[in-house]
Protein backbone atom coordinates (compact mmCIF):
# COMPACT_ATOMS: atom_id res chain seq x y z
CA UNK A 1 0.00 0.00 0.00
CA UNK A 2 2.52 2.28 0.92
CA UNK A 3 4.85 1.26 -2.67
CA UNK A 4 1.26 1.93 -4.60
CA UNK A 5 1.20 5.71 -2.47
CA UNK A 6 4.43 6.47 -3.08
CA UNK A 7 4.22 5.80 -7.09
CA UNK A 8 0.72 7.90 -7.19
CA UNK A 9 2.63 10.84 -5.32
CA UNK A 10 5.63 10.38 -7.89
CA UNK A 11 3.38 9.87 -10.99
CA UNK A 12 0.90 13.32 -9.57
CA UNK A 13 3.34 15.75 -9.74
CA UNK A 14 0.82 18.04 -7.75
CA UNK A 15 3.89 20.54 -6.34
CA UNK A 16 5.84 20.80 -9.69
CA UNK A 17 4.80 24.19 -10.65
CA UNK A 18 5.11 25.62 -7.18
CA UNK A 19 8.77 24.86 -7.04
CA UNK A 20 9.15 25.68 -10.62
CA UNK A 21 7.55 28.79 -9.69
CA UNK A 22 9.79 29.56 -6.43
CA UNK A 23 12.75 28.89 -8.90
CA UNK A 24 11.69 31.96 -11.54
CA UNK A 25 10.24 34.50 -9.12
CA UNK A 26 13.78 35.65 -8.22
CA UNK A 27 14.85 36.22 -11.56
CA UNK A 28 11.55 37.87 -12.61
CA UNK A 29 11.96 40.26 -9.60
CA UNK A 30 15.46 41.43 -10.82
CA UNK A 31 14.46 41.98 -14.46
CA UNK A 32 11.68 43.95 -13.51
CA UNK A 33 13.55 46.00 -10.74
CA UNK A 34 16.17 46.60 -13.28
CA UNK A 35 13.21 47.30 -16.21
CA UNK A 36 12.19 50.19 -13.97
CA UNK A 37 15.54 51.86 -13.21
CA UNK A 38 16.74 51.52 -16.71
CA UNK A 39 13.29 53.57 -17.60
CA UNK A 40 14.36 56.23 -14.99
CA UNK A 41 17.69 56.46 -16.35
CA UNK A 42 16.21 56.58 -20.06
CA UNK A 43 13.73 58.88 -18.97
CA UNK A 44 15.96 61.38 -17.26
CA UNK A 45 18.17 61.25 -20.29
CA UNK A 46 15.66 62.45 -22.42
CA UNK A 47 14.65 64.94 -20.05
CA UNK A 48 18.05 66.56 -19.96
CA UNK A 49 18.13 66.36 -24.25
CA UNK A 50 15.21 68.92 -23.29
CA UNK A 51 16.79 71.21 -21.00
CA UNK A 52 20.22 71.23 -23.07
CA UNK A 53 18.31 72.72 -25.84
CA UNK A 54 16.26 75.15 -23.53
CA UNK A 55 19.57 76.17 -22.42
CA UNK A 56 20.48 76.99 -25.88
CA UNK A 57 17.36 79.01 -27.10
CA UNK A 58 17.98 80.48 -23.99
CA UNK A 59 21.85 81.53 -24.82
CA UNK A 60 20.55 82.59 -28.24
CA UNK A 61 17.80 85.23 -27.40
CA UNK A 62 20.65 87.25 -25.53
CA UNK A 63 20.99 90.34 -26.91
CA UNK A 64 24.88 90.42 -25.85
CA UNK A 65 26.48 87.40 -26.43
CA UNK A 66 30.02 88.61 -27.25
CA UNK A 67 29.64 89.61 -23.39
CA UNK A 68 28.84 86.19 -22.20
CA UNK A 69 32.96 85.26 -21.93
CA UNK A 70 33.25 86.67 -19.15
CA UNK A 71 30.16 86.61 -17.32
CA UNK A 72 30.15 82.58 -17.16
CA UNK A 73 28.96 82.72 -13.48
CA UNK A 74 26.19 84.86 -14.00
CA UNK A 75 25.08 82.62 -17.16
CA UNK A 76 25.24 79.66 -15.18
CA UNK A 77 22.78 80.84 -12.60
CA UNK A 78 20.05 82.70 -15.22
CA UNK A 79 20.20 78.69 -16.79
CA UNK A 80 19.93 77.45 -13.34
CA UNK A 81 16.84 80.06 -12.90
CA UNK A 82 15.54 78.91 -16.32
CA UNK A 83 15.91 74.93 -15.69
CA UNK A 84 14.01 75.97 -12.25
CA UNK A 85 11.22 77.13 -13.61
CA UNK A 86 10.50 74.72 -16.28
CA UNK A 87 11.61 71.73 -15.17
CA UNK A 88 11.85 71.99 -11.18
CA UNK A 89 9.54 69.17 -10.43
CA UNK A 90 11.71 66.88 -12.09
CA UNK A 91 15.03 67.82 -11.67
CA UNK A 92 16.34 68.02 -7.90
CA UNK A 93 18.80 71.14 -7.74
CA UNK A 94 20.98 69.43 -5.52
CA UNK A 95 21.47 66.59 -8.03
CA UNK A 96 22.29 68.47 -11.38
CA UNK A 97 25.40 70.21 -12.71
CA UNK A 98 25.47 72.80 -15.82
CA UNK A 99 28.32 73.71 -17.53
CA UNK A 100 28.49 76.27 -20.41
CA UNK A 101 32.06 76.33 -22.47
CA UNK A 102 32.54 79.09 -25.46
CA UNK A 103 34.92 78.56 -27.77
CA UNK A 104 36.34 80.79 -29.52
CA UNK A 105 34.96 83.23 -32.46
CA UNK A 106 34.80 82.31 -36.01
CA UNK A 107 33.61 83.76 -39.38
CA UNK A 108 31.97 83.24 -42.45
CA UNK A 109 31.70 85.17 -45.63
CA UNK A 110 29.00 85.12 -47.60
CA UNK A 111 28.19 86.89 -50.83
CA UNK A 112 24.58 87.46 -52.22
CA UNK A 113 23.50 88.55 -55.86
CA UNK A 114 20.90 90.94 -56.35
CA UNK A 115 18.72 91.22 -59.36
CA UNK A 116 17.15 95.03 -60.08
CA UNK A 117 14.20 94.12 -57.96
CA UNK A 118 16.47 93.55 -55.52
CA UNK A 119 15.97 89.90 -55.22
CA UNK A 120 18.12 88.24 -52.80
CA UNK A 121 20.12 85.26 -54.46
CA UNK A 122 22.78 82.90 -52.48
CA UNK A 123 24.37 81.27 -55.32
CA UNK A 124 24.30 82.48 -59.36
CA UNK A 125 21.11 82.43 -60.58
CA UNK A 126 21.11 84.46 -63.58
CA UNK A 127 19.77 87.85 -63.95
CA UNK A 128 21.53 89.14 -61.02
CA UNK A 129 23.33 92.29 -61.34
CA UNK A 130 24.93 93.54 -57.64
CA UNK A 131 26.84 91.59 -55.46
CA UNK A 132 27.09 92.11 -51.44
CA UNK A 133 29.14 90.49 -48.83
CA UNK A 134 28.18 89.57 -45.75
CA UNK A 135 30.73 88.90 -43.00
CA UNK A 136 28.78 87.14 -40.13
CA UNK A 137 30.80 86.53 -36.97
CA UNK A 138 29.92 83.60 -34.65
CA UNK A 139 30.95 81.92 -31.31
CA UNK A 140 30.04 77.97 -30.52
CA UNK A 141 28.40 77.48 -27.09
CA UNK A 142 28.72 74.00 -25.63
CA UNK A 143 26.41 73.42 -23.02
CA UNK A 144 26.62 70.37 -20.68
CA UNK A 145 23.88 69.18 -18.41
CA UNK A 146 24.69 66.67 -15.47
CA UNK A 147 22.29 64.64 -13.97
CA UNK A 148 22.37 61.70 -10.67
CA UNK A 149 19.86 59.43 -11.18
CA UNK A 150 18.87 57.44 -8.07
CA UNK A 151 18.47 53.62 -8.22
CA UNK A 152 15.13 52.64 -6.56
CA UNK A 153 15.95 49.38 -6.19
CA UNK A 154 18.06 47.63 -4.37
CA UNK A 155 18.79 44.56 -6.58
CA UNK A 156 19.90 47.11 -9.42
CA UNK A 157 22.13 49.12 -6.97
CA UNK A 158 23.63 45.05 -6.42
CA UNK A 159 24.47 44.81 -10.20
CA UNK A 160 25.14 48.43 -11.18
CA UNK A 161 28.22 48.66 -8.73
CA UNK A 162 26.36 51.81 -7.44
CA UNK A 163 23.38 53.47 -5.74
CA UNK A 164 23.14 56.33 -8.73
CA UNK A 165 23.75 56.47 -12.18
CA UNK A 166 25.11 59.93 -13.96
CA UNK A 167 23.20 60.81 -17.09
CA UNK A 168 24.75 63.65 -18.94
CA UNK A 169 23.89 65.35 -22.14
CA UNK A 170 25.48 68.05 -24.25
CA UNK A 171 24.23 70.34 -27.22
CA UNK A 172 26.60 72.61 -29.37
CA UNK A 173 25.12 75.78 -30.84
CA UNK A 174 25.55 78.73 -33.22
CA UNK A 175 25.39 82.23 -30.92
CA UNK A 176 25.66 85.25 -33.96
CA UNK A 177 26.91 88.42 -33.22
CA UNK A 178 26.72 92.12 -34.34
CA UNK A 179 24.30 94.10 -35.67
CA UNK A 180 23.77 92.75 -38.76
CA UNK A 181 23.76 89.07 -37.75
CA UNK A 182 20.32 86.97 -38.53
CA UNK A 183 18.74 85.51 -35.64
Amino acid sequence: MKNKLKKDLIKNESGQSLVEFALILPILIILLSMVVDVWRVYDTKLLLQSVASECAIHLAEKDDVHKLRNRETELKESLNKLIDEQYGNRLDKNKRDIKVTLKDKTEEKFVYRTDKNSNYYKNGTNGYQYTKEIVKKYVDASITVNYDVDFWMPLTSFFYGSSKAEVSSEITTRLSEGDENAR
